[in-house]
């Protein structure tokens, strides 16, 4: 497998809107962040992972996604490599703490298997678009 950094410059485009697509995901490829990775099985894209900056040291896990069309062998171990490697670079760039959420089980178990700790918060979000009044 082949890990490699994101450039929105150099044609990565088409293959990351696949994989959107592939996953029916309600965002674009412009809402993505401009930091992460991308791995590659013999030149196919399986994986991709994205971090956003956030004030005060943090950075915030934006966007995990993989190939459907790839074996599921294929796509943990891409994950797995993918957060090793995100780990790494996000901690060399001056990040101090990682924060995410998943509503997936097995996102969650090996984000642990990773280091990470799940807390007690209760996540709460509001879509502007559709409050009325405010």
């Amino acid at each position: 497998m082949k890990i490699i950094p994101y450039d929105k410059s150099i044609g990565q485009m088409s293959g990351l809107r696949d994989l959107i697509a592939l996953r029916y995901l309600n965002y674009t490829i412009d809402s993505l962040p401009n930091f992460g990775l991308l791995v590659y099985e013999k030149q196919i894209l399986v994986a991709a992972g994205f971090v956003r900056n956030v004030e005060g040291g943090f950075g915030f896990i934006d966007s995990y996604i993989t190939n459907v069309l790839a074996p599921p062998s294929i796509r943990d171990e891409a994950l797995s490599r993918l957060t090793t490697k995100l780990l790494k670079v996000v901690k060399h760039s001056g990040v101090t703490k990682l924060i995410g959420f998943t509503t997936d089980n097995h996102t969650l178990l090996r984000s642990l298997r990773h280091g990470f700790s799940q807390q007690d918060y209760n996540l709460i979000t509001i879509d502007l678009t559709s409050v009325h009044g405010v």
